[in-house]
């Protein structure tokens, strides 16, 4: 039996664009989210609105013909970052998740402070960006594309 080619990289990232476009929640985040394949390695990174589009990439891709592995640690959604968020929130203080953006609004309850809340969110792996606005606005800085 004959050693086979790998299959060409290009025509697995083709393969992933087929599955962008058959669904509509992938194609309405794609503009926040990378695919890249190597030797039919896939890594995807960025984020989804919500976990059936991650479901449907994580899922599909690897029946790919070609595709060796998946890896999608820095891939999220946003649904379950609102679920992580949530966790940190003290009572009268509502979150809302846009593509890793998250945005806190509300009344702080008397003690506590609206720095600690942005900085301990903005630890949360998939969020890129925490606004708050309590009266007055704070943000956090924008996370590097490496992190």
């Amino acid at each position: 039996m004959e050693p086979t080619e790998p299959r060409p990289d290009v025509d697995i990232e083709e393969d992933i664009k087929q599955i962008i476009h058959s669904f509509s929640p992938l194609q309405a985040s794609r503009a926040y989210f990378t695919v890249h394949s190597e030797n039919g390695v896939v890594t995807l990174k960025g984020n989804v609105r919500n976990p059936q589009a991650r479901r449907v990439m994580v899922d599909n891709i690897p029946r790919i013909e070609g595709v060796k592995a998946v890896i999608s640690e820095a891939f999220f959604d946003d649904e379950m970052i609102r679920f992580k968020v949530g966790e940190l929130l003290p009572p009268g203080v509502h979150a809302s998740v846009m593509f890793g953006a998250v945005a806190l609004t509300g009344r702080l309850p008397s003690g506590a402070s609206a720095d600690i809340i942005i900085k301990a969110i903005a630890e949360i792996p998939g969020v890129l960006r925490v606004g708050a606005d309590f009266g007055t606005v704070r943000e956090a800085p924008l996370k590097s594309d490496s992190q």
